[in-house]
């Protein structure tokens, strides 16, 4: 094989690696900002506690809210440790029933609980965000706190 050659396809491959790193860096921007949102979205108000949870696990702590808009058709919650970058905790659906509430161990899909190391105490935040029944969010509420909580 002539030098040309080999340089040749080495530099393919190189353009080929950039390429995708850039069809995924793309990728990564446009898509979350696809998703359609109002410009007057009602802000909710969100609140909760681990300590309706044992050992928070998988199992979803209730989770109380105010301020739901009208055409609320299901939530979608997730959750985000605020300390690790890299722990993705997952996110679910819940249909919205008229109530004020996401009951304890409703969030369903890819939830994972709280899990910091032992020892360390780290700080999550719940995204809560009301759909319409076209996907489209039309409220969002936020509320942080820390595991584990207490004496544990």
């Amino acid at each position: 094989m002539r030098f040309d050659q080999i340089i040749l396809g080495i530099n393919t491959n190189i353009v080929k690696i950039v390429l995708l790193f850039g069809a995924v860096l793309i990728i990564s921007i446009v898509l979350p900002s696809c998703e359609k949102t109002y410009d007057n979205m009602t802000q909710m108000s969100v609140t909760f506690s681990w300590d309706t949870t044992e050992d928070a696990g998988s199992i979803s702590p209730e989770i109380k809210l105010s301020s739901v808009p009208d055409g609320t058709d299901r939530f979608l919650v997730i959750l985000k440790d605020l300390d690790c970058d890299i722990c993705n905790h997952g996110s679910g659906y819940v249909n919205f029933k008229g109530n004020f509430s996401i009951e304890k161990g409703a969030v369903n899909g890819s939830y994972v609980g709280p899990r910091p190391p032992p020892g360390k105490v780290h700080t999550y935040e719940f995204t809560i965000k009301a759909l319409d029944k076209s996907g489209n969010v039309i409220g969002i509420g936020k509320q942080i706190g820390k595991y584990p909580f207490g004496d544990r």
